[in-house]
């Protein structure tokens, strides 16, 4: 659980220094973070924790340790969820041709749903030729850049720290940057003037998105604050802060490296020891 937490202080640390930070990169650094996360935790042994007593320390990792099921059991029901409009949208939506592209009634705007053979859902509705192209482009690069999977992974972070303070954040924050990766590598090659053509567009469905019935961490994002952010990143054109880049990367390998040495009390093998003071502290025999 100490990885988690290093991971969560990590992630709101990112949260108020990404407007710093290269575009280019924040998504790398999302990922890296998760991966310090989720990465096995190594052996280590006689290491001497101080305690009050046993019946403390079994009753603290009792309650972490229901808290995190029942983030996980709420995982796995967003996770059905999703998979059950996946398969709600190709029974009722258009298919177009042979492609895994549909049209559904039900969704307000476009998205991309499923990791494994995703599909793409649009809104049943008349297009104009080069908003549909900007829209195809849009989410086939979400499909290319393994979007949904990661969000899966963040979302179940999330769900695991549902009980600490701010941890929507972020799941926000990383859809957010998938979002403008996404803008990003759209509009690599676009003129000023196809920008603003394709900003109108992610106005138009980034409102809408407020009113969908679709988890946020499959569609575009919904407030103003974050809409104009979005916006802003498209039409503008930032130079990468190397000096900041560089510390940043810096600060995460140190982490990583710190992160190495955490451990994983398995109580059961713990034995308890009083000094002639009276102090208690426990000598961990075995750790995974």
């Amino acid at each position: 659980m100490s990885k988690f937490i290093l991971g969560y202080v990590l992630f709101l640390i990112l949260h108020f220094v990404r407007n710093k930070l290269p575009i280019k990169c924040l998504k790398e650094f999302y990922l890296l973070i998760l991966f310090i996360v989720f990465i096995p935790l190594p052996k280590i042994n006689l290491i001497m924790v101080p305690v009050k007593s046993k019946n403390t320390v079994n009753k603290i990792y009792l309650a972490i340790t229901i808290l995190v099921i029942i983030g996980l059991i709420y995982f796995c029901y967003q996770y059905y969820n999703a998979v059950k409009f996946k398969k709600f949208v190709k029974e009722i939506g258009n298919r177009y041709k042979d492609t895994n592209i549909y049209f559904c009634e039900e969704v307000g705007i476009p998205c991309t749903i499923g990791v494994v053979n995703p599909i793409i859902v649009l809104p049943f509705k008349e297009y104009k030729q080069c908003s549909f192209k900007y829209i195809l482009r849009h989410e086939e690069t979400h499909v290319l850049q393994g979007d949904n999977f990661f969000k899966i992974m963040f979302s179940l972070y999330s769900c695991l720290i549902w009980f600490l303070p701010l941890r929507k954040k972020i799941l926000q924050d990383f859809t957010d940057e998938c979002e403008i990766r996404c803008d990003y590598l759209v509009c690599k090659k676009f003129n000023i003037e196809d920008k603003k053509e394709y900003a109108k567009l992610i106005i138009k469905y980034g409102i809408n998105s407020s009113n969908n019935n679709i988890s946020d961490s499959i569609n575009c994002m919904s407030s103003y604050e974050r809409l104009s952010k979005r916006i802003t990143r498209i039409l503008k054109d930032y130079k990468t802060n190397m000096f900041v880049y560089f510390i940043i990367v810096g600060l995460v390998i140190i982490l990583f490296i710190f992160s190495s040495i955490s451990f994983h009390v398995q109580f059961d093998k713990a034995i308890i020891n009083v000094d002639s003071e009276g102090c208690c502290s426990f000598t961990i025999t075995e750790m995974r």
